[in-house]
């Protein structure tokens, strides 16, 4: 069973569960417009994803998250490896909740986040249509 309400180290607000299915969960904030959707495969949690990842990268995806509003991420992991993450900007959070409420399959949220994403980063921002690696997240 998912937590209702999910806080996140050093974020500085927490988030509500908003749908969920076997191996995806959303969380929100209303306040900012931020939203999390966390995708793993059945042997990993959503405390797996938020674990298996490099400091300096989960420190810039929560400054971002602090920082700004309208923010989609979409934060994946596969047994066996770090998570990756994908930070989109501006996103259209009325559209967004409507979707993921009507039609949170695991086929139609894969098809969401990544159209046009290829070729995929570790850990990669869209942001005025473009999509780039987070250089910041290197060491």
């Amino acid at each position: 069973m998912k937590e209702k309400i999910l806080g996140l180290r050093n974020l500085n607000y927490e988030l509500d569960l908003f749908n969920s299915k076997k191996q995806f969960a959303v969380y929100r904030n209303t306040d900012n417009n931020n939203a999390i959707i966390f995708s793993y495969d059945k042997t990993c949690d959503i405390d797996s994803v938020c674990g298996a990842i490099r400091d300096k990268a989960y420190n810039y995806l929560i400054n971002e998250l602090n920082t700004d509003n309208n923010l989609l991420v979409y934060w994946t992991q596969v047994e066996g490896t770090t998570s990756d993450y994908v930070i989109f900007y501006d996103v259209d959070y009325d559209d967004l909740s409507l979707s993921i409420s009507q039609n949170m399959t695991g086929e139609y949220m894969n098809s969401l986040i990544r159209q046009d994403l290829a070729p995929h980063f570790k850990y990669t921002q869209v942001k005025n249509g473009l999509k780039v690696k987070i250089i910041a997240t290197l060491d």
